[in-house]
């Protein structure tokens, strides 16, 4: 049985450790030199060794070792976000393009690494697919794990007044919840009068017979799914503000 014996020369330099037919990419880099040698061999002799014409690689394109799914946090919003940790041989800057899967529909295919909650719901199964590429080719496409969305709690985004009106307080409270769930408000801690609106978040206060001082408010604010937030803050009535003197 005749078996052949190959030896890999890189930039004219053996490569004492490659002697299968393939040579690893993960080991060229753009601009480097490549030749074969095979020698057959039948178990006595060796046959006449065969050269490959020397092959100059043009680019290594990129490649990705790992891809994540999470969920972030910054001043836009909760959304998530892809991590992806690449590597390019030939030290270009790569550039990627994201595919995302919702329950193994295709839901968006851009640049941008991330997904907006208000694209999917609670138990959804998300999968960001990430191909690689660099000015000249495209590395292959690599898949995260699948990403179980939770639910995200509505966010009180309007700021309270602090001032008083002449007949009381009002306050609109705004939220906003990433999976348009219904949200349900209530005063976890409230003066005496102040009442809100289940439904719409409207605060109203008749502080005609408050007594003067410093007042706490805690606003709580509840989706369908159970999330929640709250929004604290704190109501002076001065004794001008009232119709009843200090005790």
């Amino acid at each position: 049985m005749v078996q052949v014996w190959y030896n890999w020369y890189l930039n004219d330099r053996l490569v004492e450790s490659e002697k299968r037919p393939t040579f690893p990419a993960a080991l060229l880099k753009r601009g480097d030199r490549v030749l074969l040698e095979a020698v057959p061999y039948d178990g006595k002799l060796a046959g006449v060794t065969l050269r490959s014409e020397t092959v100059t690689v043009d680019n290594t394109p990129p490649s990705i070792t790992r891809v994540g799914v999470d969920l972030k946090s910054d001043e836009r919003g909760d959304r998530l976000q892809a991590f992806v940790e690449a590597s390019d041989l030939d030290h270009d800057i790569p550039q990627f393009l994201y595919r995302w899967t919702k329950n193994g529909y295709v839901i968006k295919e851009s640049e941008e690494d991330f997904l907006e909650l208000t694209e999917v719901k609670p138990r959804d199964l998300v999968v960001a697919e990430v191909r690689p590429r660099d000015k000249q080719s495209a590395g292959k496409i690599v898949r995260s794990d699948p990403y179980t969305v939770g639910n995200s709690a509505p966010k009180i985004v309007s700021s309270p007044p602090t001032s008083l009106g002449q007949n009381g307080y009002e306050y609109a409270v705004k939220v906003l919840d990433p999976e348009s769930d219904s949200v349900n408000f209530r005063l976890a801690v409230a003066p005496t009068g102040m009442a809100i609106d289940q439904t719409t978040g409207n605060i109203a206060w008749d502080i005609a017979h408050v007594k003067p001082g410093v007042h706490r408010v805690k606003i709580l604010a509840t989706d369908e799914q159970g999330g929640f937030s709250f929004q604290e803050f704190e109501l002076t009535v001065a004794a001008s503000e009232s119709s009843k003197p200090d005790p």
